[in-house]
């Protein structure tokens, strides 16, 4: 009887060590797991601070101001001035014709018309200072707006202010 009994001593010593190393990894995954990550603190170089100047100079001499450079308004004979059709004027489709005073050293002029949302209806270029709508161009009745803008022979341009007129057959 004494011998059936017992148990070998070498499966108790093997156990035992085996759940030790299993509660340590156990414990090394959730420390991993639940700790907290640490913020990284970088602390800059404080900045240098500028020099001292120790030198005093003295006040500079007091000069007359110089006046404002203002550039050359543009002078009323620079700029075309429309004559027909005259501001806010009532202008059927057959008697159109745009004229404005002529400017000197011009080289062409071009001629816009406009619709009162800004859409264009026509565009011509011409070297004299009258032009009429062509025939083949269909505007209907309404309100419209012609600007003309000059090319200077220095490469300049000039434009005219809008004005605005109305169609009615």
């Amino acid at each position: 009887m004494g011998l059936v009994g017992r148990r070998p001593a070498t499966r108790q010593c093997v156990w035992a060590p085996a759940g030790a190393l299993a509660g340590i990894a156990l414990l090394a995954v959730v420390t991993v797991v639940v700790r907290k990550p640490e913020k990284l603190v970088v602390v800059s170089p404080p900045v240098p601070s500028a020099p001292l100047v120790a030198k005093n100079e003295p006040a500079a001499a007091v000069r007359t101001p110089v006046g404002d450079v203002v550039r050359k308004p543009r002078t009323p004979e620079f700029v075309p001035t429309i004559l027909a059709p005259q501001a806010d004027s009532i202008v059927s489709k057959d008697r159109l014709r745009f004229r404005w005073k002529p400017i000197p050293q011009s080289r062409n002029y071009e001629v816009r018309v406009v619709q009162s949302d800004g859409d264009l209806v026509w565009e011509g270029q011409t070297d004299k200072s009258a032009l009429r709508l062509p025939s083949d161009v269909t505007v209907k009745d309404g309100s419209y707006f012609v600007l003309i803008t000059a090319y200077l022979e220095d490469g300049r341009t000039a434009k005219s202010a809008p004005v605005r007129f109305l169609i009615k057959r």
